[in-house]
């Protein structure tokens, strides 16, 4: 059962104060101003994460760990990640971000799970399993969801370049080749942390807007929205532009690669097992 939408009003509510109040306890009343910024951020990120809970057919602590795998992998794992590879994020910095957003994340994401009325048991029929693919099929899904990652990347980077490259002109870069390793295990990474929701949405129509929002909205617009030190407003903007579109894109990728297919392309299948096996 789909949660009442007053439920689900209330759970972004409560989700995005406690976001606000992390801020608070962690950063003070000196985080990132304007403080407009990231609270239109938290609200951005949880409406999405609201989203991505109300359309899938799970409950309790599978969804929970569905959601928080998301989140975490999303906003803080694979942002870090790349800041480390062009920003030269401090180990120390990067350690204590991941922490916090270890901590963050399934606070948000129990809190979430539970305003919704989803907390409980799943019912038997709702307790998502693995499609019956050959490991052919699962090994031809993931190298085509690597390989779209990379490709919709470096796309994106070249279109975006002439904005940024004054900003970068003075900064170490890694070489190419670093980078498209890089991007591979960015990608795998992300690929991992898509499957449990690819999994839990029955309809691909959802899981391609929840997905497409998710790597949208948590790996690019919210992080980038509020001001910070490492990047003046116009490179944000045009990284906001860049990875919001790709990585929409690519969420969609991945609901169409890992998605189970619809129930009636799924029956004409079974019901030709069913006569071979006659």
């Amino acid at each position: 059962m789909k949660p009442h939408a007053l439920r689900v009003v209330l759970a972004v509510a409560g989700a995005t104060l406690l976001l606000m109040l992390i801020d608070l306890a962690v950063f003070g009343f000196h985080f990132a101003l304007p403080a407009w910024r990231v609270i239109l951020a938290h609200l951005l990120t949880v409406s999405v994460l609201a989203y991505v809970a109300w359309s899938a057919r799970a409950h309790g602590w599978r969804l929970a760990a569905a959601v928080f795998l998301l989140f975490f992998v999303l906003s803080y794992f694979n942002t870090l990640d790349e800041g480390v590879l062009f920003l030269e994020l401090s180990p120390a910095l990067v350690l204590g971000a991941l922490v916090v957003g270890l901590l963050t994340s399934a606070a948000v994401a129990g809190l979430l799970v539970w305003l919704m009325g989803k907390g409980g048991a799943a019912e038997p029929s709702d307790r998502p399993s693995l499609p019956a693919r050959s490991a052919g099929g699962w090994l031809w899904r993931l190298v085509a969801g690597d390989f779209a990652y990379v490709v919709l990347y470096f796309a994106a980077g070249m279109i975006v370049f002439p904005f940024v490259k004054d900003f970068y002109a003075d900064k170490t870069l890694p070489g190419p080749g670093t980078i498209v390793l890089m991007q591979l295990f960015r990608a795998l990474v992300y690929i991992a942390a898509a499957l449990p929701i690819a999994r839990m949405i029955p309809q691909r129509r959802h899981a391609a807007l929840a997905l497409g929002l998710a790597f949208s909205i948590l790996g690019g617009v919210a992080p980038l929205l509020p001001d910070n030190p490492l990047m003046p407003p116009h490179i944000r903007f045009a990284h906001t532009i860049e990875v919001g579109v790709s990585n929409f894109i690519f969420g969609v990728v991945l609901a169409l690669l890992f998605t189970p297919r619809p129930a009636r392309e799924a029956l004409p299948v079974a019901a030709e097992a069913r006569h071979a096996s006659a």
